[in-house]
């Protein structure tokens, strides 16, 4: 089930939101310095103190674990699968 949040922008592609959703569990719980990636660009982000978001920094990828940064890759690759299977960024 997607979790609300205040609404936001992906700073990268412009793309409107204000909900969240997890692949690894229902009830997604996110908070203020965790990570997430845009569902139209697959961009990284990471969330500030007001719940709105940034793209993440180089700086902040390298502190990443592994999983981590393996799990986000995937996520974007899983969004940039689905967009170009739909025809590309609408």
């Amino acid at each position: 089930m997607p979790q609300p949040l205040p609404a936001g922008v992906c700073p990268c592609c412009g793309h409107d939101f204000d909900c969240t959703a997890s692949l690894e569990t229902d009830t997604p719980t996110l908070g203020p310095g965790d990570v997430a990636v845009c569902i139209r660009c697959g961009v990284a982000l990471r969330f500030n103190e007001d719940m709105t978001v940034r793209r993440l920094s180089a700086a902040e990828w390298l502190r990443l674990s592994r999983l981590e940064q393996r799990a986000l890759s995937d996520a974007t690759a899983m969004v940039m699968a689905y967009q170009v299977a739909r025809g590309g960024l609408q």
